[in-house]
């Protein structure tokens, strides 16, 4: 039947071969004729028209000529014609193990998928005896094909038909990508861990993090699908429960900044995500970091915990949300050295350190607020007046009073 297709992917011309047949008595030698690959282009053009078929075929006057139709495919229509009377000497049918196990996913041309092209040479491979299942890349309509068919449109499709187990959705790349994705299968035997390993990503995928992601090209999107096939394999479980909310590599980084707001500080997820996180953005540029600042003051009461000390505008936030509504037990986490400022240093000096004492933890307590109290401006001014801090030794006594042998001093 290949031979009576007029282009590589073009439908056999039924025509062109009742012609030839009806013309065997005379123009084929041995008036012999075996006819390959009838039965399955039949089969796949559907029931209605391979009984049209069949019944021409069955009615055709061939004189002394002997032909055999080879019809796998299609041994209940012929079940069928036997029933006609007209079915007589002239005609004989054989049907013996007759199963067929044939089925076909059929791929538009622009999808490029690694497989056959064209419906001509998908007819002939079956005339060789091709069993089981058959890729090819048409543009063929059989849509009332008798066998088994699975259509791709697109890459996409083409990668979850080439990949085993890819079940990500469509919408995690747009057709650029999937398509590109698909070129580097076709190149790799269809090994998705190939294509990785091609890119870098055959390795600790949690590392580089901002310098994988940041940017839109192909080798950044690649970087996410990986990281979603793979999730099970990542240590950094606030990074696998970002990538299970995400489904979209435009919202990716986006998601990786806020998805902590979120989770409560009293979650039991939350100390674990709050150190993995750290870890995730600390290269993030700080104009993102200034976004997730303002996004993260939508609950006023949780926003202080989920601030680092990591870049500047998240430090002015973590004084400004201390100035506004008191310490909190967590900030030797939050802001370390901040934690360090606060905590209360006890003045040994004799006469004095009392006084030390409780001026410097007031002054802080005021700097962090950035208000003075009535009562810290009186002291002030007392010790203005009574100068009792001149009855501290000075630098150069205390200095004179040190063993400076073999010692280096440094400012």
């Amino acid at each position: 039947m290949s031979g009576f297709c007029s282009g590589d992917d073009k439908l056999p011309d039924i025509d062109r071969l009742l012609s030839h047949i009806e013309a065997a008595d005379v123009n084929v030698s041995g008036k012999k004729i075996v006819v390959t690959g009838l039965g399955e282009f039949l089969a796949l053009q559907g029931i209605d028209d391979a009984a049209r078929t069949l019944s021409r075929l069955k009615d055709l006057n061939i004189g002394g000529a002997k032909v055999v139709l080879l019809l796998r495919g299609l041994a209940p229509l012929i079940a069928g014609l036997q029933t006609d009377p007209r079915f007589d000497s002239r005609r004989y049918s054989v049907i013996d193990k007759a199963e067929c196990a044939l089925s076909f996913t059929l791929a538009a041309p622009s999808v490029g998928l690694s497989a056959l092209t064209g419906f001509k040479a998908m007819l002939m491979e079956l005339e060789n005896g091709r069993n089981g299942g058959i890729v090819v890349n048409t543009a063929a309509n059989l849509d009332k094909a008798i066998f088994t068919v699975h259509q791709i449109s697109n890459a996409y499709e083409g990668i979850k038909f080439s990949a085993m187990g890819f079940a990500l959705a469509r919408s995690y790349g747009n057709d650029t990508q999937w398509a590109e994705l698909l070129t580097e299968l076709n190149q790799s035997n269809s090994l998705l861990d190939a294509v990785f390993e091609k890119y870098g990503l055959g390795g600790n995928l949690e590392s580089d993090f901002y310098t994988r992601i940041a940017g839109s090209d192909y080798h950044n999107w690649l970087y996410f699908i990986c990281l979603n096939r793979k999730a099970e394999t990542l240590q950094n479980s606030y990074l696998r429960f970002v990538l299970d909310k995400t489904s979209r590599f435009d919202e990716f980084a986006h998601n990786v900044l806020n998805a902590i707001i979120e989770i409560p500080h009293t979650d039991c997820r939350f100390t674990a995500f709050y150190r993995e996180r750290k870890a995730l953005v600390e290269r993030f540029p700080e104009s993102d970091i200034a976004n997730f600042v303002v996004n993260n003051r939508q609950v006023v009461a949780e926003s202080i915990y989920k601030l680092t000390d990591g870049t500047r505008v998240e430090r002015e936030e973590i004084v400004a949300r201390l100035s506004n509504n008191g310490m909190v037990p967590q900030l030797e986490t939050i802001y370390p050295v901040l934690a360090v400022y606060l905590k209360k240093y006890v003045f040994k000096c004799s006469e004095l350190a009392e006084l030390l004492t409780e001026y410097f933890e007031a002054y802080k307590r005021q700097k962090l607020s950035n208000e003075l109290g009535p009562e810290f401006l009186k002291m002030v001014d007392e010790l203005a007046i009574s100068r009792k801090f001149n009855r501290l030794p000075t630098r150069d006594e205390i200095m004179d009073s040190v063993d400076k042998n073999e010692t280096y001093l440094y400012f």
